[in-house]
């Protein structure tokens, strides 16, 4: 993923994909009958032209209808005519960051989108048939009861639209991820438990 948040640990732990052959030789491989595939990837669709590759290769395999699962940033979906190719793949739901639906919020997370953007790719995903995740944060450093309220009624007009929610309600602190590092929010300078040697 691209992504700067500072909640995610993810570009310390992550590598480049393999390529689309070696996925589907993976999927060839280890799929023994399961009734999905779940690309677990952080964002899916950063490089569109591998992307593109393996949609032709699920569409012309045994797996073509077999259900599955991406998740991707709402700021990689270019016009929306890749939701077309992935839903003619057999991928029955994208599961996006949204985090919040206030811009302020999402710049403070540092997740580089809009309330605009969030808005957009929930639309059209539900546009052409396919199932939206909306990955939300709520209670940042940052939220008031007004952007709370506001997340919440814009994820509840999606649920009712087809969408669904999936839920976290803080921003958890590790030793990795960047917001260990933001003193106004975080304390404490070292981390030990109970027998701990100091």
């Amino acid at each position: 993923c691209r992504g700067k948040c500072i909640f995610c640990s993810i570009e310390l732990n992550s590598k480049r994909p393999p390529k689309a052959k070696e996925v589907m030789a993976f999927i060839e491989e280890n799929f023994n009958g399961h009734d999905s595939i779940n690309f677990d990837a952080a964002d899916f669709l950063d490089d569109i032209k591998q992307v593109k590759e393996l949609i032709e290769l699920l569409k012309n395999s045994p797996f073509a209808s077999v259900p599955k699962k991406i998740t991707t940033r709402v700021d990689n979906l270019g016009d929306g005519s890749i939701l077309i190719d992935l839903a003619e793949a057999g991928i029955t739901l994208v599961s996006f960051g949204i985090e919040s639906f206030n811009t302020t919020i999402l710049h403070k997370i540092s997740k580089q989108t809009t309330r605009e953007q969030n808005i957009r790719a929930i639309e059209l995903t539900l546009g052409v048939g396919i199932t939206t995740g909306m990955n939300l944060i709520l209670f940042t450093p940052w939220d008031t009861v007004d952007t709370t309220l506001d997340t919440i009624q814009n994820a509840v007009k999606y649920v009712l639209q087809g969408a669904y929610p999936n839920v976290v309600a803080y921003i958890q602190v590790r030793p990795t991820d960047p917001v260990s590092k933001i003193k106004e929010i975080v304390t404490y300078e070292t981390y030990q438990s109970k027998g701990m040697p100091k």
